[in-house]
């Protein structure tokens, strides 16, 4: 099949009816529909059985212990059968006919030319139709996800159709914690692939409160300290890219607060980096956001 739509949850059974509800909207039926369960203690298992008993396309239901959503997205890129992988979490649906957008935009790129490519990507609105994406500067840019964001200057959320096979070369680390940003994984790509951004909107996106985008860096930072040294690592070794001065700047600082997070002392931390100037530069502003972030803690508990 071609599309593989993977939806990560965790206790959100009351939620995922409009996941189901946006796949049978869908003209283009070429797709299962695979979900991983970290561990809900609710009816999430109970209602996906129903609808597998009904559905018009396969729905697979895969529960694991409670992990983490960068582990059961492992899972799903190695269990997926479908070309194309696309992510829809469990507070988000699909806009009418975006799997056939999809394809569309994925098939606009020259045959000859699709092994530069990892995938395609839309824009997000939220359920009101405010947009969470700002445009791509063109219709069609071939770019990826460091310069969109760096040099395009792109904020906000963008829906990604990635291809399978690459995927599963550039899976997840398991041993940082609870937690781990999809950016690490685009950087990584990155420097491999493009991906073809379009204007066309493919998902809606509905922030929960306790998810883990509104759950704040500070509370992120401090459980998974790991996940964004290595990132922010990696970021500032990046080769052969656009990156403005000032998006290193930031990098590094996020760097001096993981690793304060992570109880890396700074003259460890000034041994350690091949960037000392930078790291130099960045060391007020980085403790300060350290602290910034022990505050925001000590009053949330």
């Amino acid at each position: 099949m071609f599309f593989t739509v993977y939806t990560p949850t965790y206790n959100r059974a009351d939620l995922l009816h409009r996941v189901y509800d946006s796949l049978m909207t869908q003209d283009d039926r070429d797709f299962e529909w695979l979900i991983i369960d970290d561990g809900s203690t609710d009816h999430t298992e109970a209602i996906v059985e129903h609808w597998a008993a009904k559905a018009p396309f396969p729905v697979r239901y895969v529960r694991q212990a409670n992990q983490g959503k960068h582990i059961a997205t492992n899972r799903a890129v190695e269990l997926a059968a479908g070309e194309m992988f696309v992510i829809v979490d469990s507070d988000d649906w699909l806009t009418t006919g975006s799997l056939g957008a999809i394809r569309q935009a994925w098939s606009s790129i020259p045959s000859a030319e699709r092994d530069r490519f990892c995938g395609v990507a839309g824009l997000f609105i939220e359920p009101n139709g405010k947009a969470c994406t700002k445009r791509f500067p063109e219709p069609h840019l071939d770019s990826n996800m460091v310069e969109i964001v760096t040099v395009h200057q792109i904020k906000g959320e963008i829906s990604i159709a990635t291809r399978t096979e690459i995927r599963r070369r550039f899976p997840f680390p398991e041993n940082v914690g609870r937690f781990c940003m999809e950016t690490l994984v685009w950087n990584r790509l990155a420097q491999h692939y493009l991906i073809r951004f379009t204007n066309q909107t493919f998902q809606i996106k509905d922030y929960q409160e306790q998810g883990l985008t509104k759950s704040g860096l500070a509370r992120r930072m401090s459980t998974a300290p790991a996940a964004y040294i290595i990132r922010s690592q990696e970021f500032l070794g990046l080769q052969g890219m656009r990156i403005p001065w000032r998006q290193r700047q930031i990098a590094m600082r996020l760097l001096i607060c993981a690793s304060l997070h992570a109880n890396i002392g700074f003259l460890q931390q000034l041994s350690e980096t091949p960037h000392k100037l930078l790291w130099l530069t960045q060391l007020r502003k980085g403790w300060r956001e350290y602290r910034r972030h022990r505050a925001t803690l000590d009053i949330a508990t």
